[in-house]
């Protein structure tokens, strides 16, 4: 899984002090990843993807409606269920139209949220605005993976790696930068009701 990693460009957490740090998550916050749930799945980045930006919701107190029927679990078995749940809508990859499937998933569990298709020059506007994103990425023709945007690094000289869920750690964001080991197929801005937009982490 690190080999993939690396292959796809995305890299450890690296800031420094006179960097510009946008974060609408906690770095050390509890992910989903796609190793919990090779047993009952594979090629299933899309819907992992999917489960962590719940998780976020959870976290981030900006929907009610997450934990459903699943109150009082641990986490392991909330991100289970929440998976569970959300694969019966994003099946196994590999998946290109991720929004339809969202929003079917959303409406079906009566969370205040859609995943709108965007320009990937439009991702920072986005995430200024507090909310995340979703990212297809591919190193070739073969090899794609979602990842959930939760912020950027903005260096001096201009440059920006976005941070991401990859999906494949239970800890802590990492770094992308577009064109760097991949390339951005598809991108994707989660919204939230007016007032409800993800807090920055730290």
């Amino acid at each position: 899984m690190n080999a993939d990693r690396k292959n796809y460009g995305i890299y450890d957490w690296v800031v420094r002090p006179e960097d510009r740090v946008v974060l609408l998550s906690p770095r050390l916050m509890n992910w989903a990843s796609m190793e919990d749930f090779s047993d009952v799945a594979k090629n299933h980045c899309g819907a992992t993807m999917l489960t962590n930006y719940l998780l976020l919701l959870e976290e981030s107190n900006t929907s009610d409606s997450v934990r459903t029927n699943i109150r009082h679990t641990s986490e392991s078995a909330l991100r289970r269920a929440l998976f569970q749940s959300v694969h019966t809508y994003v099946p196994d990859g590999p998946i290109f139209r991720m929004s339809t499937r969202a929003n079917r998933y959303f409406k079906k569990e009566e969370i205040s949220a859609r995943l709108l298709p965007i320009r990937a020059g439009e991702l920072r506007s986005r995430l200024d605005e507090g909310h995340p994103c979703a990212l297809l990425i591919a190193r070739s023709l073969l090899h794609w993976h979602w990842v959930l945007v939760v912020g950027y690094v903005e260096k001096p000289d201009g440059t920006c790696a976005f941070a991401v869920v990859d999906e494949w750690h239970h800890q802590d964001v990492r770094l992308y930068e577009a064109g760097k080991g991949s390339r951005v197929l598809a991108a994707a801005v989660f919204l939230q009701p007016e007032g409800q937009a993800c807090r920055t982490g730290a």
